[in-house]
């Protein structure tokens, strides 16, 4: 039997928020940001840091964060097309035969999931309804204990559905040959190699100005930063744009 709950109890318990650059942080994440950052810098303002320093200095500062975070020196971030196609060549016939059946069954199930445009005139005046996709859009794959080339398909796959034309790919330094095969079945062609950066600004913002969706395929870690509603969006774009700077990017302008 569901819990009635009077309103009074209800603005003390369920109903009760907190803003989330109001909220505190365990012993051991303000100790370990403090390790990296410096004392008394707490995770909002490690967040805030690293995007003034990726805005700022691009490729240098990711490379500065990859070495300091994930303990990597990282020359190309991007991963080449030819190296995807060869990352799915090298999987067994096994393997690319269910990541086949996979990807299949995954488009069929939300090809199936449509989100009707419609409009009328019979409400008084006119009303209606327009689904219109996102341009550009980035997922976060973890890897760094397991691949897990399902989070690629599971991710890639619905936005294309959607209709999302640009989709880029983040995953930790040297990923396993099947990530990249996932990301070369579905044709993705911007994979990079960032993983501190994306999974503790994490992804899931959207953009007015630049159009842009992030999502975190994976589920969450513990990690040493945790985003703050001020500065998680505007993050993740000045990483990804630090990336790649060019027409192709996903960054949107700040």
């Amino acid at each position: 039997m569901l819990k009635i709950y009077d309103i009074e109890t209800a603005q003390q318990t369920i109903l009760q928020r907190k803003p989330l650059n109001s909220m505190t942080y365990p012993p051991a994440v303000l100790a370990g940001t403090e390790r990296l950052f410096g004392a008394g810098v707490t995770p909002s303002q490690a967040v805030a840091q690293i995007l003034a320093s990726v805005q700022s200095a691009g490729d240098a500062a990711l490379r500065h964060w990859s070495k300091l975070l994930d303990r990597i020196e990282i020359e190309t971030f991007q991963i080449p097309k030819l190296e995807l196609e060869r990352a799915y060549a090298s999987l067994s016939e096994e393997l690319r035969l269910a990541m086949q059946t996979a990807a299949q069954r995954i488009r069929l199930f939300h090809a199936l999931q449509p989100l009707p445009n419609w409009e009328t005139t019979t409400l008084g005046g006119r009303l209606g309804q327009r689904v219109t996709p996102v341009e550009r859009a980035g997922v976060y794959v973890p890897g760094g204990t397991a691949p897990l080339p399902s989070s690629l398909l599971m991710s890639v796959i619905p936005a294309q559905v959607a209709g999302v034309k640009q989709i880029s790919v983040c995953t930790p330094p040297n990923p396993h040959p099947a990530i990249l095969g996932a990301a070369y079945l579905c044709g993705i062609e911007q994979v990079f190699q960032i993983a501190a950066l994306a999974k503790q600004i994490k992804y899931e913002v959207t953009t007015n100005g630049g159009h842009c969706v992030l999502w975190d395929a994976g589920d969450a870690e513990d990690t040493i930063l945790y985003e703050s509603s001020m500065t998680k969006g505007r993050a993740m774009m000045a990483v990804l744009r630090g990336a790649r700077r060019s027409g192709r990017s996903i960054s949107a302008s700040s």
